[in-house]
């Protein structure tokens, strides 16, 4: 089982709860004009890696780490590869304490985190704006199935946190009320 790999961040204190292995897959269905990491949004900008290609710098860090988040680029674009990756992890034994996260922007069938939920510790979604006009201009792409998969994971129990972009002259104009609820 092969993925297209951006990168890997072996110590990151900002991609999910406590130190974490990032694995930073390379393509994304989005195309966000404020994306944070636009060099992996092309599928064509990669290398491929194996989860075997993985594991021994996951086990070496491993010590020092919480957990592992597969980010992106768009992380359910791959959604084989990161079961399997957290399928490896969770049964080496020096890795099958870390938790396993997923950093997304949530546009997928929610069936993705069903097959993911077995495997999965929780989900990070990236909400780019309530709005679906304002979330399609800055994306290219409706929020629909965002706003499903934040509610899918609150039900599964497996959504650790909703980021809200906040620009202001884009997604916050004078005037705009966002909804005071979401799930």
């Amino acid at each position: 089982m092969s993925a297209r790999l951006a990168d890997v961040i072996p110590f990151s204190n900002v991609d999910g709860p406590g130190n974490r292995f990032v694995v930073f897959l390379q393509g994304c269905n989005f195309d966000c004009i404020a994306c944070h990491n636009p060099q992996t949004i092309a599928a064509s900008d990669h290398r491929l890696v194996t989860v075997t290609d993985l594991m021994p710098r996951i086990r070496s860090a491993a010590p020092f780490l919480s957990g592992i988040t597969v980010s992106g680029g768009e992380a359910t674009q791959q959604p084989d590869f990161v079961h399997a990756l957290f399928r490896a992890a969770q049964t080496d034994p020096a890795t099958a304490q870390l938790t396993c996260f997923v950093d997304s922007n949530g546009a997928c069938d929610t069936s993705v985190w069903d097959d993911l939920a077995p495997v999965m510790h929780g989900a990070m979604i990236d909400l780019k704006c309530l709005d679906d006009d304002i979330h399609r201009r800055m994306t290219g792409q409706p929020n629909d199935q965002v706003l499903a998969s934040i509610r899918h994971l609150q039900q599964l129990g497996l959504l650790y946190e909703v980021r809200l972009l906040l620009q202001v002259g884009i997604v916050v104009h004078p005037g705009q009320q966002e909804e005071p609820h979401l799930v």
